[in-house]
């Protein structure tokens, strides 16, 4: 009976033994996808806040889990926020997602079924992140939203990426490590060629994010170098005036390393060995380096001026654009004498982003400005428009004027540097002062103010909030908050609030009732 017994616990040992093998075993088969083929396979990728869960009873099989959530912010694709989408899992199995409790956010991987268009997570449960940080930790199981959206970015930039067209089922960690380091070892030997179809074909296996940029930037280091050397050929007949045979180098140069400006040459080149230009004009068509937009720093005390107007200042007219490293960009048009008693002008503020900037600063430096001559004057024009640039960047400033000469490298930037000013948004343009102004002049604020100096009070104004340098024209972020009362000595009373938009000086009134913003014209009909 004894020994029975102990045959029974054992047997019940093995089993329990077994079935954590074979349960780690089924696990681990289910962790066999990389989050990049996650981000590639989900058509949405959302932060979503957990509404209600309820559960439904199937006879014979799980019970169905209807979850609830409501989207509250994309991070690919573009749901509806705020508005409930419902996910369905079958409790109890090991493959499905177990959402949390209503409240907590969670992060989704989306897709929707073809045949009925419901929404499921990519792989199950994989596709689901309950707990996940905003930023990389150095915890090594760490989810991060940082290194999604780095995906995302990266995938978006690059469709025919080293694992775009990999079959999922193939995906083999333990495989891409030893490619991998297979690869390392080759590229110390200065085996680069081998040592990246070994990179390549480590991706197939476990694409990472940071291999995948690595082998792109390997990539693109063998493209950039088979393009210049392209394109130094190419210069070397354009100066021998070979211009047909430079056309072939620099269009074989686009192969390699795709460039907008490198085409405007080309079409140059092409229209001058056809005889076809101004005859007004001086060319200097030596053309602009490789030109590297995504991978500069632009100096802190970056600032480019482009000045043109006509030659002879007393006539007015002139335009004077400016581009700060902040993105801040100023614009004065001065008007023309002869259309007004004085040159004086309007100034616009504007505003754009960071990778404008970098885009104007890559052209600064692949064109190479500061290399250019200081004056570019065709001496047979005697009348007309002059331009002028000038850079400030690293402690340096060089300018350029140029005067009915096409200079090519100068026309470069100029045209990527107007293209971006063009795109640019419009930013602050009255001061806190110029609001309170503009509501002093208000024919309510002026009847009022009598009112209460008459009764030996006195009335004023404060600036209670003032305008989001990015905010967009309209919004009441780009609003300054006047408050306009009484102050009674021991205490202010409040009369009115107003908000005066800095971008287009827009007038509107906050009522407290009904806790709105209204156009003054409405304010005024309501308060007859």
């Amino acid at each position: 009976m004894k020994d029975l017994s102990l045959k029974r616990s054992f047997l019940i040992f093995v089993v329990m033994l077994l079935s954590v093998f074979l349960s780690n075993a089924l696990l681990a088969k289910m962790r066999m996808w990389p989050l990049t083929e996650i981000v590639r396979q989900a058509e949405y990728i959302c932060i979503a806040q957990v509404q209600k869960i309820t559960e439904r009873k199937e006879p014979g099989r799980h019970n169905i889990l209807q979850n609830e959530l409501m989207p509250v912010e994309n991070l690919k694709g573009s749901l509806p926020l705020n508005k409930t989408i419902i996910i369905y899992t079958e409790k109890g199995r090991e493959d499905e997602p177990e959402f949390p409790p209503p409240g907590t956010n969670v992060v989704l991987f989306l897709a929707k079924d073809k045949s009925s268009g419901s929404l499921h997570t990519v792989f199950r449960f994989q596709g689901m992140w309950e707990s996940y940080t905003e930023k990389r930790t150095s915890k090594p199981n760490e989810q991060s939203l940082e290194e999604v959206k780095e995906i995302i970015q990266f995938q978006s930039e690059s469709e025919d990426g080293p694992a775009s067209g990999n079959k999922i089922w193939n995906y083999d960690e333990w495989t891409a490590d030893r490619l991998w380091n297979q690869g390392k070892t080759l590229y110390e030997q200065k085996q680069e060629t081998e040592a990246l179809d070994k990179f390549r074909e480590s991706a197939k296996y476990w694409p990472t994010i940071e291999r995948l940029k690595r082998i792109k930037s390997l990539e693109d280091g063998s493209k950039k170098t088979q393009a210049k050397s392209l394109r130094d050929e190419g210069y070397a007949l354009q100066k021998k005036e070979n211009l047909k045979g430079a056309i072939e180098k620099y269009k074989e140069s686009l192969k390699f390393w795709p460039d907008k400006q490198m085409e405007k040459h080309i079409s140059l080149l092409d229209s001058l060995s056809q005889g076809k230009y101004a005859s007004d004009r001086v060319y200097n068509i030596i053309p602009c380096g490789l030109l590297e937009t995504g991978q500069v720093n632009v100096p802190e005390d970056f600032v480019i001026t482009y000045v043109t107007g006509p030659l002879h200042a007393e006539q007015g007219g002139k335009s004077i654009s400016k581009v700060l490293a902040n993105g801040d960009v100023v614009v004065t048009r001065e008007q023309h004498k002869k259309r007004a008693e004085t040159s004086e002008g309007e100034t616009v503020y504007k505003q754009i982003p960071a990778a404008a900037v970098r885009k104007i600063y890559s052209y600064v430096t692949a064109c190479g400005f500061s290399d250019l001559k200081k004056q570019y004057w065709n001496v047979d024009v005697r009348d007309g428009i002059s331009e002028y640039l000038e850079v400030t960047a690293g402690g340096h400033t060089n300018s350029v004027t140029v005067y009915y000469y096409h200079v090519e490298r100068f026309d470069a930037i100029l045209a990527v540097l107007e293209d971006e000013i063009k795109n640019a948004v419009k930013r602050i343009s009255i001061s806190g002062g110029d609001a309170e102004k503009i509501v002093w002049e208000l024919s309510e604020v002026k009847l009022r103010a009598d009112q209460i100096r008459k009764g030996g009070g006195k009335p004023f104004t404060k600036i209670e909030s003032s305008p989001e340098k990015k905010a967009k024209p309209g919004t009441p972020q780009s609003a300054y908050t006047i408050y306009f009362g009484e102050d009674m000595g021991t205490h202010t009373n409040r009369i009115w609030t107003f908000l005066i938009d800095a971008q287009t000086k827009k007038i509107s009134v906050y009522d407290a009732v009904t806790d709105s913003t209204i156009p003054l014209k409405d304010w005024r009909k309501s308060n007859k």
